[in-house]
């Protein structure tokens, strides 16, 4: 007769060789396909009350690290430069009053480094006055920083699906669901679910 903790190790092994031969479970997951940048941009909608004033295109380091932080940065675009994006893009939106929403999605050599770029960048707002650590429920595995106060609230968020860095930036009026939203679109397309209904 088998014994019980023999059939439980058993059952656990073939349940982790079918698990490992799928993709990524979830956003925190380190597997991944990589993803084009450019074509991850473009799922997105225009959100009511913007306008694209910058369709998704390819960049460098330089224009990276301005959508990543805002404004131009030499260090920052060094440092980006320096951990190897193997491809970037970056697509802006425009709107009356100082808004204006901002997606970068870029690949990097490993989980790790996508992990760690967007959530930098995201984490750079806790620096100024009024800021604080954002983390919607709606967005599981995000890490983000928000301004409410002031004349021009700014959020972020970003998250990473394998090698894959989504990085989500909006100023001015623009609605923290639009944010959130747009986040979420990019996760599930990047995890391969291109039916999500936003």
């Amino acid at each position: 007769m088998i014994r019980r903790s023999t059939l439980v190790v058993a059952l656990l092994s073939v349940l982790a060789l079918v698990v490992s031969a799928c993709g990524p479970d979830s956003p925190v997951d380190e597997r991944g396909e990589p993803k084009d940048p450019v074509a991850l941009a473009r799922v997105l909608p225009t959100a009511a009350g913007l306008t694209e004033t910058q369709p998704a295109r390819p960049v460098g380091a330089e224009a990276l690290a301005e959508a990543l932080v805002g404004r131009p940065d030499s260090a920052v675009a060094s440092r980006l430069a320096s951990r190897g994006a193997a491809a970037a893009a970056v697509r802006v939106w425009e709107g009356a009053d100082g808004a204006r929403l901002v997606v970068a999605t870029s690949v990097w050599p490993s989980h790790v480094t996508a992990v760690s770029v967007g959530a930098q960048a995201a984490e750079r707002l806790l620096a100024l006055p009024g800021a604080s650590a954002w983390t919607p429920g709606d967005a599981p595995g995000a890490r983000g920083a928000r301004v409410r106060d002031g004349s021009t609230p700014t959020r972020a968020l970003a998250l990473a699906v394998g090698p894959n860095s989504l990085f989500v930036r909006s100023w001015g009026p623009v609605g923290e669901d639009v944010v959130i939203r747009s986040l979420r679109r990019l996760r599930l397309v990047a995890e391969g679910d291109a039916a999500e209904r936003t």
